[in-house]
């Protein structure tokens, strides 16, 4: 998922839209983005915590 917001935001820069040396694009940025990033992140940890591991009888690491 990490892959996904790196090319979004070079192409962003690359196309004009995004300026990394204005402090406005940047708070805008975050703000927009930084939650999106959150929520991903939490959705991912859920689903790894919850995943099977084969090679610990089927537990997941939550039951670990």
């Amino acid at each position: 998922m990490a892959h996904l917001y790196y090319y979004l935001f070079y192409a962003m820069e690359y196309s004009g839209v995004l300026d990394i040396t204005n402090a406005l694009h940047l708070f805008i940025l975050h703000l927009i983005f930084i939650p999106r990033i959150n929520k991903a992140m939490a959705e991912f940890t859920e689903v790894f915590n919850n995943y099977k591991v084969h090679t610990e009888s089927n537990w997941t690491p939550n039951e670990m």
